[in-house]
């Protein structure tokens, strides 16, 4: 399959949090085609990462997105720093955003954010995390959740937890038997 060639890439829109780019391509009819492409910032990774206690409940963020004007729910997930390893950079996640700590972290895989963001987020999963203390920003607007598994899931079959990495990292955990 022969890939569309970009014409060009404008941005449109650019704050801290995402960035809206204006991409031109030329098709397979050689007509032009326009693409608004989303993205976090200027990275190209990103960790996610799925925290779950020592008795089985599933912690995660209820954060304030200004672009939708409303609250999500998902786990903890962030640009890649670039002086910390992926792993590191979940682990940095998992105390600010949910305020816990564990000693047995493992992979769980990697994807592209979606069809429209080029961002690489790698996916680990937390196990047995107690939780520790409050360490957010004060522009940070998450409050912290959690909820047994069976609740965790009823919460996704009603579309409360609405975030689509947050669901794959889950479903990912429980197709691997970690959960």
């Amino acid at each position: 399959m022969k890939i569309p060639e970009v014409i060009s890439r404008e941005i449109i829109y650019n704050n801290s949090w995402r960035k809206i780019i204006l991409k031109t391509l030329k098709i397979k009819t050689g007509e032009k085609q326009q693409y608004p492409i989303n993205s976090h910032v200027w990275e190209k990774y990103a960790t996610m990462i799925f925290p779950i206690t020592q008795d089985w409940d599933v912690v995660y963020c209820k954060e304030w997105r200004p672009w939708i004007e409303d609250f999500v729910y998902s786990f903890p997930v962030w640009m890649q720093e670039t002086e910390l390893s992926f792993r590191e950079n979940a682990i940095k996640e998992l105390e600010e955003e949910v305020w816990c700590l564990s000693d047995n972290i493992s992979s769980l895989w990697e994807t592209i954010a979606s069809n429209f963001d080029s961002t690489i987020i790698k996916f680990f999963f937390a196990a047995s995390c107690t939780l520790w203390k409050n360490n957010l920003e004060d522009w940070e607007y998450i409050e912290v959740q959690k909820c047994s598994l069976v609740e965790f899931e009823q919460k996704i079959i009603s579309w409360e937890i609405n975030c689509p990495l947050t669901i794959s990292c889950y479903t990912k955990a429980k197709l691997q038997k970690l959960i």
